[in-house]
C-alpha cells in the first residue's frame, strides 16, 4: 500500500511540474495571452449584451467578478457541454442582480449562443466543403 501511495504522489508531482512548465511557455507567448483575454472579454461582453436584451442589465463589475467562476465550473465537464451547470451557476452567482427566472433565461440564451449557433453555422459550412471534396477528382 505504501508503494501505491508513493507512486501516486510522484505521478501527481510530475504532472504538476509539467503543468507549470506548460503554463510558463504559454505565458511567454504574448499572442496566445492576448487572444485568450480577447476571447474571455468577448464572452463577458456576450453575457452583458444578453442581459440587456432581457431588460435586466447586469453591471460589468459583477460579470468580471462572477463570470470567470461560471466558466470554470462549466469547464469541469460534469455534464455534456456544461448544460445545467452553467445555468445553475449563473442563477447562483448573479442572484443579486436579477430574478432567478431572468437569470435562468440568460443562462439558456448564453448556452444557445455559445453552443447551438456555432454548431449550426459549422454544419452549414461543412456541408459546402464536403460537397466540394466529394466532387473533386483528388479522392
Amino acid at each position: 500500500m505504501h508503494t501505491f501511495k508513493t507512486k501516486f504522489l510522484n505521478s501527481q508531482r510530475i504532472l504538476l511540474k509539467n503543468c507549470f512548465r506548460e503554463f510558463r511557455i504559454i505565458l511567454s507567448n504574448k499572442s496566445i495571452c492576448f487572444y485568450t483575454f480577447l476571447f474571455a472579454f468577448a464572452n463577458m461582453l456576450n453575457i452583458y449584451l444578453l442581459s440587456r436584451a432581457l431588460y435586466k442589465p447586469i453591471p460589468l463589475y459583477g460579470i468580471f467578478i462572477f463570470f470567470p467562476i461560471v466558466q470554470l465550473m462549466t469547464s469541469l465537464r460534469i455534464t455534456i457541454a456544461g448544460l445545467g451547470v452553467r445555468e445553475m451557476a449563473i442563477v447562483f452567482f448573479f442572484s443579486k442582480f436579477a430574478s432567478p427566472e431572468t437569470l435562468l433565461s440568460l443562462g439558456i440564451l448564453y448556452s444557445i449562443v455559445d453552443h447551438v449557433f456555432p454548431a449550426v453555422i459549422g454544419t452549414s459550412v461543412t456541408t459546402v466543403f464536403m460537397k466540394r471534396i466529394l466532387k473533386s477528382k483528388i479522392l
